[in-house]
């Protein structure tokens, strides 16, 4: 067994973080944009920078969606979660 550091350990839960992250903002784009097309650059930033509870939030309300606009007005005002 690898001896890691606390630093080494602590950057390590950081990238598996990150990945995760990634993950599912990359899953969640692709499917709004199966719903509504390419989305605006804007919007997916948005989506980019929220936290990993509220990319869970949205990815449960996004099958209630039925127009674009309903994204726009989630991302306004993204529940805490």
């Amino acid at each position: 067994m690898t001896y890691l550091s606390y630093a080494e350990r602590l950057a390590q839960e950081k990238g598996i973080e990150q990945r995760i992250r990634t993950g599912r903002v990359q899953s969640i784009v692709r499917q709004l944009q199966h719903l509504f097309g390419p989305l605006a650059t804007d919007d997916q930033a948005t989506i980019e920078s929220l936290s990993i509870p509220q990319l869970d939030r949205l990815s449960e309300d996004l099958l209630d969606f039925t127009q674009p606009a309903d994204l726009a007005q989630w991302l306004r005002q993204p529940p805490s979660a």
